[in-house]
């Protein structure tokens, strides 16, 4: 079974300019990005307890390779 997971609009606008500014640094790097975080989101929906309780029922989740 899969969660369902529905990101806020300010958490849409933040992995925009955070394509964006990648995609200035280095071209393809926002696409890059974007699939780590897509992969992400998809092992969160699967397995969302996996991931450390950082207040309350709010869990954290990083991508290995961006900060």
């Amino acid at each position: 079974m899969s969660y369902s997971i529905e990101l806020t609009e300010d958490a849409r606008k933040d992995a925009a300019e955070a394509v964006k500014w990648y995609n200035e640094q280095r071209k393809g790097l926002g696409d890059i990005f974007v699939r780590y975080l897509n992969e992400s989101l998809e092992k969160i929906s699967i397995s969302p307890q996996a991931y450390k309780k950082i207040y309350k029922q709010v869990r954290q989740a990083s991508l290995s390779k961006f900060p």
